[in-house]
Protein backbone atom coordinates (compact mmCIF):
# COMPACT_ATOMS: atom_id res chain seq x y z
CA UNK A 1 0.00 0.00 0.00
CA UNK A 2 1.28 3.30 -1.44
CA UNK A 3 1.78 6.31 1.20
CA UNK A 4 -0.47 9.61 0.35
CA UNK A 5 1.41 12.24 0.08
CA UNK A 6 -0.15 15.27 2.27
CA UNK A 7 -3.26 17.97 0.00
CA UNK A 8 -1.81 20.95 -0.54
CA UNK A 9 -4.29 23.70 1.51
CA UNK A 10 -6.10 25.68 -1.42
CA UNK A 11 -8.32 27.69 0.65
CA UNK A 12 -8.24 31.36 -0.72
CA UNK A 13 -6.20 30.54 -3.47
CA UNK A 14 -7.42 31.59 -6.73
CA UNK A 15 -8.24 29.08 -9.02
CA UNK A 16 -8.25 28.45 -13.11
CA UNK A 17 -10.92 26.64 -14.20
CA UNK A 18 -10.96 24.79 -17.90
CA UNK A 19 -14.10 23.89 -19.58
CA UNK A 20 -14.15 20.74 -21.55
CA UNK A 21 -17.34 21.75 -23.55
CA UNK A 22 -15.26 24.75 -25.11
CA UNK A 23 -11.97 22.68 -26.17
CA UNK A 24 -14.38 19.97 -27.77
CA UNK A 25 -16.64 22.29 -29.58
CA UNK A 26 -12.96 24.33 -31.41
CA UNK A 27 -12.54 20.69 -32.70
CA UNK A 28 -15.64 20.11 -33.76
CA UNK A 29 -16.12 23.35 -35.50
CA UNK A 30 -12.93 24.09 -36.63
CA UNK A 31 -11.07 20.34 -37.07
CA UNK A 32 -10.60 18.14 -40.26
CA UNK A 33 -12.56 14.82 -40.90
CA UNK A 34 -10.14 11.52 -39.85
CA UNK A 35 -10.03 8.36 -39.75
CA UNK A 36 -8.06 6.30 -36.85
CA UNK A 37 -6.63 3.07 -37.09
CA UNK A 38 -5.95 1.16 -34.31
CA UNK A 39 -2.13 -0.30 -35.10
CA UNK A 40 -1.27 -3.09 -33.62
CA UNK A 41 2.50 -5.87 -33.66
CA UNK A 42 1.55 -9.04 -35.49
CA UNK A 43 2.30 -12.39 -33.61
CA UNK A 44 3.49 -13.66 -36.75
CA UNK A 45 6.90 -12.40 -35.53
CA UNK A 46 7.32 -15.05 -32.62
CA UNK A 47 10.36 -15.00 -30.61
CA UNK A 48 12.45 -14.03 -33.03
CA UNK A 49 11.03 -10.62 -33.52
CA UNK A 50 10.54 -10.71 -37.51
CA UNK A 51 7.46 -10.55 -38.97
CA UNK A 52 6.68 -13.51 -41.56
CA UNK A 53 7.26 -12.64 -45.17
CA UNK A 54 4.53 -14.96 -46.04
CA UNK A 55 1.89 -13.46 -43.23
CA UNK A 56 -1.75 -12.17 -44.81
CA UNK A 57 -2.54 -10.36 -41.85
CA UNK A 58 0.01 -8.04 -41.89
CA UNK A 59 1.63 -8.72 -45.39
CA UNK A 60 5.13 -8.52 -43.86
CA UNK A 61 5.58 -5.55 -42.57
CA UNK A 62 4.79 -6.86 -38.70
CA UNK A 63 1.92 -4.31 -37.85
CA UNK A 64 -1.81 -4.63 -39.03
CA UNK A 65 -4.35 -1.91 -38.38
CA UNK A 66 -7.92 -2.44 -37.04
CA UNK A 67 -10.89 -0.73 -35.85
CA UNK A 68 -11.40 2.06 -37.88
CA UNK A 69 -13.38 4.94 -35.88
CA UNK A 70 -14.10 8.32 -38.26
CA UNK A 71 -13.89 11.39 -35.71
CA UNK A 72 -12.52 14.75 -35.90
CA UNK A 73 -9.28 16.36 -35.64
CA UNK A 74 -7.40 19.74 -35.03
CA UNK A 75 -4.31 19.48 -37.11
CA UNK A 76 -1.70 22.13 -37.19
CA UNK A 77 1.62 22.31 -39.00
CA UNK A 78 4.72 21.78 -36.43
CA UNK A 79 8.13 23.30 -37.98
CA UNK A 80 11.37 24.99 -36.10
CA UNK A 81 11.74 28.89 -36.28
CA UNK A 82 13.64 29.33 -39.41
CA UNK A 83 14.44 32.69 -39.33
CA UNK A 84 18.26 32.89 -40.13
CA UNK A 85 18.54 29.01 -40.00
CA UNK A 86 19.32 26.44 -43.07
CA UNK A 87 16.12 24.85 -43.46
CA UNK A 88 15.99 21.09 -42.59
CA UNK A 89 14.11 18.49 -43.02
CA UNK A 90 13.98 17.53 -39.23
CA UNK A 91 10.15 18.00 -39.26
CA UNK A 92 9.38 18.05 -42.57
CA UNK A 93 6.01 16.05 -43.22
CA UNK A 94 4.93 16.38 -39.49
CA UNK A 95 2.24 17.59 -37.97
CA UNK A 96 0.04 18.12 -34.61
CA UNK A 97 -3.19 16.30 -34.32
CA UNK A 98 -5.99 17.34 -31.67
CA UNK A 99 -8.74 15.28 -30.58
CA UNK A 100 -11.24 14.99 -27.58
CA UNK A 101 -10.94 12.65 -25.11
CA UNK A 102 -14.21 10.88 -25.37
CA UNK A 103 -14.75 9.23 -21.83
CA UNK A 104 -18.07 7.50 -23.60
CA UNK A 105 -15.64 5.83 -26.60
CA UNK A 106 -12.48 4.94 -25.92
CA UNK A 107 -12.20 4.12 -29.63
CA UNK A 108 -11.19 7.55 -30.19
CA UNK A 109 -8.35 7.56 -28.32
CA UNK A 110 -4.91 7.13 -30.14
CA UNK A 111 -1.85 5.33 -29.74
CA UNK A 112 1.37 4.93 -30.80
CA UNK A 113 1.86 3.83 -34.83
CA UNK A 114 -1.73 4.08 -35.10
CA UNK A 115 -2.83 5.44 -38.87
CA UNK A 116 -4.67 8.66 -39.61
CA UNK A 117 -6.24 9.36 -42.97
CA UNK A 118 -7.57 12.72 -43.87
CA UNK A 119 -11.48 12.39 -45.17
CA UNK A 120 -13.38 15.33 -46.22
CA UNK A 121 -16.45 16.75 -44.49
CA UNK A 122 -18.57 16.60 -47.53
CA UNK A 123 -19.90 14.02 -49.63
CA UNK A 124 -16.70 13.19 -51.66
CA UNK A 125 -13.18 11.90 -49.91
CA UNK A 126 -11.81 13.06 -53.35
CA UNK A 127 -11.83 16.29 -52.63
CA UNK A 128 -8.94 16.12 -49.55
CA UNK A 129 -6.26 14.40 -51.49
CA UNK A 130 -2.29 14.80 -52.07
CA UNK A 131 -0.26 13.65 -54.70
CA UNK A 132 2.74 11.51 -54.71
CA UNK A 133 5.92 9.99 -56.60
CA UNK A 134 7.58 6.99 -56.02
CA UNK A 135 10.10 4.30 -57.26
CA UNK A 136 8.78 1.01 -56.97
CA UNK A 137 10.00 -2.62 -57.23
CA UNK A 138 8.07 -4.46 -60.50
CA UNK A 139 6.65 -7.81 -59.56
CA UNK A 140 5.19 -10.66 -62.15
CA UNK A 141 1.54 -11.89 -61.12
CA UNK A 142 2.57 -15.13 -62.65
CA UNK A 143 0.88 -14.84 -65.63
CA UNK A 144 2.62 -12.34 -67.71
CA UNK A 145 1.46 -9.31 -66.22
CA UNK A 146 3.26 -6.74 -63.96
CA UNK A 147 1.89 -4.81 -60.81
CA UNK A 148 2.95 -2.86 -58.26
CA UNK A 149 2.23 -2.23 -54.50
CA UNK A 150 1.91 1.67 -53.67
CA UNK A 151 3.07 3.31 -50.19
CA UNK A 152 -0.91 5.03 -50.16
CA UNK A 153 -4.35 4.10 -51.49
CA UNK A 154 -4.34 5.76 -54.71
CA UNK A 155 -6.98 8.33 -55.66
CA UNK A 156 -6.28 9.09 -59.86
CA UNK A 157 -2.93 7.53 -61.16
CA UNK A 158 -1.03 10.20 -62.83
CA UNK A 159 1.87 9.07 -65.29
CA UNK A 160 4.81 6.67 -64.83
CA UNK A 161 8.26 6.19 -66.27
CA UNK A 162 11.00 3.39 -66.57
CA UNK A 163 14.47 3.62 -67.67
CA UNK A 164 16.01 2.33 -70.56
CA UNK A 165 19.87 3.76 -70.09
CA UNK A 166 22.07 6.95 -69.38
CA UNK A 167 21.83 8.31 -73.06
CA UNK A 168 18.00 8.19 -73.29
CA UNK A 169 14.82 9.24 -72.63
CA UNK A 170 12.42 7.87 -69.87
CA UNK A 171 9.75 5.40 -71.08
CA UNK A 172 6.34 6.86 -70.59
CA UNK A 173 3.87 4.41 -69.87
CA UNK A 174 0.14 4.69 -70.46
CA UNK A 175 -1.45 1.41 -70.07
CA UNK A 176 -1.87 0.93 -66.50
CA UNK A 177 -4.68 0.20 -63.91
CA UNK A 178 -5.90 0.22 -60.54
CA UNK A 179 -6.75 -3.38 -59.54
CA UNK A 180 -10.55 -3.47 -58.92
CA UNK A 181 -10.12 -5.78 -55.41
CA UNK A 182 -7.12 -3.97 -54.33
CA UNK A 183 -6.67 -0.72 -54.57
CA UNK A 184 -3.04 -0.36 -53.41
CA UNK A 185 -1.94 -2.54 -56.50
CA UNK A 186 -1.51 -0.61 -59.62
CA UNK A 187 -1.27 -3.43 -62.72
CA UNK A 188 0.53 -2.83 -65.83
CA UNK A 189 -0.81 -5.32 -68.35
CA UNK A 190 1.55 -4.60 -71.45
CA UNK A 191 4.93 -3.54 -69.61
CA UNK A 192 8.19 -5.06 -71.27
CA UNK A 193 10.96 -6.46 -69.47
CA UNK A 194 12.80 -3.48 -67.70
CA UNK A 195 16.06 -3.89 -66.93
CA UNK A 196 16.66 -2.35 -63.76
CA UNK A 197 13.75 -4.01 -62.52
CA UNK A 198 11.73 -0.40 -61.17
CA UNK A 199 9.25 2.07 -62.29
CA UNK A 200 8.09 5.33 -61.28
CA UNK A 201 4.53 6.81 -60.54
CA UNK A 202 3.18 10.02 -59.81
CA UNK A 203 -0.36 9.79 -58.19
CA UNK A 204 -3.07 11.39 -56.57
CA UNK A 205 -3.24 9.75 -53.49
CA UNK A 206 -5.67 9.40 -49.85
CA UNK A 207 -2.83 11.47 -47.14
CA UNK A 208 -1.95 9.11 -44.33
CA UNK A 209 -0.32 9.83 -41.29
CA UNK A 210 1.22 7.59 -38.29
CA UNK A 211 1.42 8.65 -34.83
CA UNK A 212 4.88 9.39 -33.52
CA UNK A 213 4.70 10.41 -30.31
CA UNK A 214 2.06 11.82 -27.28
CA UNK A 215 3.24 14.81 -25.53
CA UNK A 216 -0.29 14.91 -23.81
CA UNK A 217 -1.62 11.22 -23.83
CA UNK A 218 -3.72 12.65 -20.98
CA UNK A 219 -4.53 15.78 -20.20
CA UNK A 220 -7.04 16.60 -17.61
CA UNK A 221 -8.43 19.66 -15.11
CA UNK A 222 -10.54 20.20 -12.06
CA UNK A 223 -13.47 21.88 -11.75
CA UNK A 224 -16.19 22.42 -9.13
CA UNK A 225 -19.33 21.02 -8.98
CA UNK A 226 -22.80 22.36 -7.51
CA UNK A 227 -21.40 21.41 -4.23
CA UNK A 228 -18.17 22.96 -4.23
CA UNK A 229 -16.42 19.98 -4.64
CA UNK A 230 -13.78 19.24 -6.96
CA UNK A 231 -14.69 16.81 -9.88
CA UNK A 232 -11.80 15.37 -12.66
CA UNK A 233 -12.50 16.53 -16.44
CA UNK A 234 -10.58 15.30 -19.57
CA UNK A 235 -8.96 17.80 -22.07
CA UNK A 236 -8.24 17.02 -25.58
CA UNK A 237 -5.64 14.87 -26.40
CA UNK A 238 -2.45 15.70 -28.19
CA UNK A 239 -0.55 13.53 -30.87
CA UNK A 240 2.78 13.95 -33.24
CA UNK A 241 1.98 12.24 -36.43
CA UNK A 242 4.18 12.16 -39.76
CA UNK A 243 3.17 10.94 -42.95
CA UNK A 244 3.34 7.45 -43.73
CA UNK A 245 5.90 7.40 -46.42
CA UNK A 246 8.53 9.00 -43.75
CA UNK A 247 8.18 6.62 -41.46
CA UNK A 248 10.41 3.42 -41.79
CA UNK A 249 8.97 0.98 -39.10
CA UNK A 250 6.44 -0.28 -41.67
CA UNK A 251 3.74 0.21 -44.66
CA UNK A 252 0.23 0.68 -44.83
CA UNK A 253 -1.92 -2.44 -44.90
CA UNK A 254 -2.99 -3.91 -48.31
CA UNK A 255 -6.95 -4.24 -48.46
CA UNK A 256 -8.57 -6.51 -50.96
CA UNK A 257 -7.31 -10.06 -51.62
CA UNK A 258 -4.09 -11.45 -49.91
CA UNK A 259 -4.30 -9.72 -46.64
CA UNK A 260 -7.05 -10.81 -43.58
CA UNK A 261 -9.12 -8.42 -42.06
CA UNK A 262 -8.79 -8.43 -38.39
CA UNK A 263 -11.19 -5.86 -37.16
CA UNK A 264 -14.38 -6.87 -34.33
CA UNK A 265 -15.35 -3.71 -34.21
CA UNK A 266 -17.89 -1.82 -36.45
Amino acid sequence: MALKATPQNLLGSPQVEFKKELFDETIWAKGYSIRIEKAYRCPCEGKTGNPLSSCQNCQGTGYFYINPIDTIGLITGINHNTEYKEWSVQNIGTISLSIRDNESNTQEKISFYDRVTLLSRGASQASVFGYHSEVLEIKDNGLGGKFVYLTYKPIEIIDSFYFVASSQALVKVDDFNIKADNPYIVEFPTLPSVSNGVITIRYKNMIQYHCLDLPHETRYSTVKNSNGRLDTITLPTNAICRRAHLVQVERPDYDGTGIIDNTYLE
